[in-house]
């Protein structure tokens, strides 16, 4: 006795809510595409030198509406028959199309109407099928083929889909454009393949010599590497390494490749724990160390947005890399030489600071925020509020008291407050007692790195509430007022260091 396993038309339901994103959706039909032209490179490449075309695939969107077009070799009908069968893979499974499901999943995630039209190099019939997932749901599987004449020279693939169950519109195009430059960056640099977005030719403009640190000898710091971990059987891993010139979170990292196709990497890189540590924290490896990483050898998820790590692979590639990027890390964190200063940040990293603030004022996110701003609520509600945040940490002893000739200041760490709590609170008890809590759990306090950073934050925390307290007692709480008293306490912070540094020599 024997079960039998079935697959059920049902799933085609389920295939919208996989973890697709839009590019990653939309790159499952421009790999058909390119491996179309892969594995009849030769005949297709005589078609165009003819036609005087290249291979080229355009991506055509509007409401509801996306529309692949690409020249690559077509289908004829058994190839169509054969593309229609969910989970049967290519003749060819070392390319980018390998588990026979890109196709079908991806379609079905964007929209529940799918159409496919083609035609194959010296086949005299085009092919259409509609395909509506309600119906095959419901268990019409046999969706209908129509035919018509064509020229045996024409070749070419359409795929259009409507009734889509997401939207498709503003910063998501944008993103998607990015990413589909940034996936098929191998192809479009080689001139392999016109990739195109409602006619707008996508562009890899990629890094040239003058973006990276240059060495002494005027060479860049970038190199090659290549090393293999000791798996069954052993896999080579190879790519390259280097030191941005310019820092920059958003480039820095690695590129993950395959085939010559991205799977991670710009604009959401690959940052391992090994050479940029945990959470990818803002210093000058996660600004300027970036590169590439070729993972021939290795297997991808079948939404190909991951590598599908097996046992210790991960650990073993990470290790590697850390090997190869070790020399570069120890160049990023250095400033160029005649660039250090007495005290304060080399010009290196005052670049990479400019560049990172830069960035983060230019955001969506973060220009959505000034644009959703909430109306302020009164004044009393505010005091009112700051006043609970300063009791509840007045139930433990202050972090640590300093008493001045005029007044006492108390300062609270707070460990125990809410991230949506304010980042810090001052108030004043009276005109000698002022209370100051620091809220560690706010997200700002996870962004840190070290010591120096830690006195930075609480410096200016306290300094804040200091000249704030101080102007009150004077009756000018102005802006200005309270910013110039600030001022001379951060010039005082100066002169303490340059006091102690000053005995020190003298001993």
């Amino acid at each position: 006795m024997a079960l039998e396993i079935k697959f059920g038309h049902e799933n085609f339901a389920n295939y919208r809510r996989l973890s697709y994103k839009w590019w990653f959706a939309m790159a499952e039909f421009v790999d058909n595409s390119t491996q179309s032209y892969f594995d009849n490179r030769v005949a297709l490449d005589a078609a165009y030198k003819a036609e005087g075309e290249r291979f080229a695939v355009t991506i055509s969107t509007d409401t509801d509406f996306l529309r692949v077009w690409d020249n690559a070799m077509g289908m004829d009908l058994a190839d169509l028959e054969r593309a229609m069968v969910v989970g049967v893979p290519p003749a060819n499974i070392k390319g980018r199309s390998r588990y026979g499901l890109g196709m079908k999943t991806a379609a079905c995630w964007i929209g529940d109407e799918w159409k496919i039209i083609t035609t194959k190099l010296g086949d005299s019939k085009e092919y259409t099928v509609a395909v509506d997932v309600n119906e095959v749901v419901k268990g019409n599987v046999r969706p209908p083929i129509t035919d018509r004449e064509v020229a045996a020279e024409e070749h070419y693939t359409t795929i259009e889909i409507r009734s889509h169950h997401r939207p498709l519109r503003g910063r998501t195009i944008h993103k998607v454009k990015e990413y589909l430059q940034s996936i098929y960056r191998m192809d479009i640099s080689s001139e392999t393949m016109i990739l195109r977005y409602n006619d707008a030719e996508l562009v890899w403009k990629g890094f040239s010599d003058e973006d990276f640190l240059k060495r002494k000898d005027g060479t860049p710091h970038k190199e090659g590497y290549i090393f293999e971990i000791e798996t069954e059987p052993k896999k080579v891993v190879e790519g390259w390494v280097g030191v941005l010139k310019k820092g920059s979170r958003s480039k820095a990292g690695f590129s993950i490749l395959h085939r010559d196709r991205l799977i991670k990497g710009w604009p959401d890189s690959w940052k391992p724990e090994t050479v940029f540590g945990v959470g990818g924290s803002n210093n000058l490896i996660n600004q300027r160390v970036v590169g590439e990483v070729n993972l021939e050898d290795f297997e991808v998820s079948h939404t190909k947005d991951e590598i599908n790590w097996d046992g210790m692979e991960e650990d073993l590639v990470e290790a590697g890399l850390l090997v190869a990027c070790k020399p570069f890390m120890e160049t990023a964190q250095k400033a160029r030489k005649g660039e250090a200063v007495d005290h304060g940040p080399t010009a290196v990293q005052v670049d990479a600071a400019i560049q990172a603030l830069e960035e983060e004022l230019s955001t969506s996110e973060f220009l959505e925020a000034l644009e959703l701003e909430e109306v302020l609520p009164p004044v009393e509600q505010i005091e009112a509020s700051n006043q609970h945040v300063v009791e509840n940490a007045a139930t433990v002893d202050p972090t640590f008291v300093v008493n001045l000739s005029d007044m006492t200041i108390r300062v609270y760490i707070d460990t125990v407050g809410s991230p949506n709590d304010p980042y810090f609170v001052n108030e004043n008890i009276d005109q000698s007692n002022l209370a100051i809590v620091v809220n560690r759990q706010h997200p700002h306090w996870r962004m840190l790195e070290g010591e120096s950073a830690v006195v930075n934050y609480l410096r200016h925390c306290v300094y804040d509430g200091v000249a704030e307290h101080r102007a009150a007692r004077k009756a000018r709480l102005e802006s200005d007022s309270v910013k110039r008293l600030k001022d001379n306490y951060l010039r005082v912070a100066f002169e303490i260091l340059q006091t102690a540094e000053d005995e020190a020599d003298a001993e």
